[in-house]
């Protein structure tokens, strides 16, 4: 999982780069927990950081879903919040960074 773009988008823009803070019992919970959304949720993480194939903008994504480019950022914003709220509660070594 491309761990420096999904924490540049849950928590801040300029993520470190070097994720060997993660143990990988907490990387495996990372993607335990986005492979654990809704169908549209998950490939909206997905292919916006680049999990399965290089990342897409959100006007690439809109036209995917068949939505407006404003939806899908409205959509990846409620997502991504939900996502920073269960890696704080289930992840407490990538918050104490």
């Amino acid at each position: 999982m491309p761990f420096k773009r999904l924490y540049s988008l849950t928590y801040e823009p300029s993520a470190k780069d070097d994720y060997s803070f993660l143990s990988p019992e907490s990387q495996e919970r990372i993607q335990q927990i986005v492979l654990s959304l809704p169908d549209f949720d998950k490939n909206l993480v997905c292919m916006r950081v680049g999990y399965y194939a290089p990342e897409v903008t959100l006007e690439e994504l809109g036209k995917s879903f068949g939505i407006t480019k404003e939806a899908v950022r409205q959509r990846q914003n409620r997502v991504f919040a939900k996502l920073q709220k269960r890696f704080r509660q289930e992840i407490p070594e990538l918050c104490e960074t």
